[in-house]
């Protein structure tokens, strides 16, 4: 035979399960926005969760050596930090010229460690085909490209009820598994 549960602590386990959704639905939820241009109140093109000292990748073809190189960025309470910057070549640390930045070697990569931090609210980038710009959550890749010629990836925090349209869109997006020469961003050190 089961336990009997009194009426009166069966309701209020009841309302207090339905305040904790109510207070869920309510609470700040932290996401990554993504804008094509410039950003525009009320309906971003997409968003995802992305936690607070989560990490994201954006990874291009570089211009000049024509290889990956992925730049990585920190969720921050106020929008990215720079954290790392990683490629097939030690030229990165002269190329990008962070100061007391450390250069150390992961496999058959360099990476270097960005000890001071480099913030910035917002990231506008230039999405042309050219440079395959794309950003790596987890282990999925979206092309910029294919969502605009600029793109401006942000964060923002507000009720998940607020979110749902866009986290809705984000699914929709053309997210794809990374290519075989970008699988490596997905692999954090």
């Amino acid at each position: 035979m089961g336990t009997l549960i009194p009426a009166g602590l069966s309701l209020a386990m009841g309302g207090l399960l339905w305040a904790a959704v109510a207070r869920a639905a309510v609470a700040p939820v932290p996401v990554m926005v993504v804008w094509e241009g410039r950003p525009q109140p009320g309906r971003p093109l997409a968003a995802v969760v992305v936690h607070d000292g989560a990490t994201v990748a954006l990874a291009y073809r570089h211009s000049i050596w024509g290889v990956v190189v992925a730049e990585r960025l920190e969720a921050t309470r106020e929008g990215w930090r720079l954290v790392a910057v990683e490629g097939p070549t030690p030229d990165i640390a002269s190329y990008y010229h962070i100061p007391r930045a450390r250069m150390t070697r992961v496999e058959e990569r360099y990476r270097l460690d960005v000890d001071s931090p480099v913030e910035t609210a917002t990231l506008v980038v230039r999405a042309t085909a050219v440079g395959d710009r794309t950003l790596v959550v987890g282990a999925r890749c979206l092309a910029l490209g294919r969502l605009g010629r600029s793109v401006t990836i942000g964060r923002l925090r507000g009720p998940l009820a607020r979110w749902v349209g866009a986290l809705r869109r984000a699914e929709r997006l053309p997210w794809s598994r990374c290519p075989p020469d970008m699988r490596w961003v997905t692999q954090v050190a």
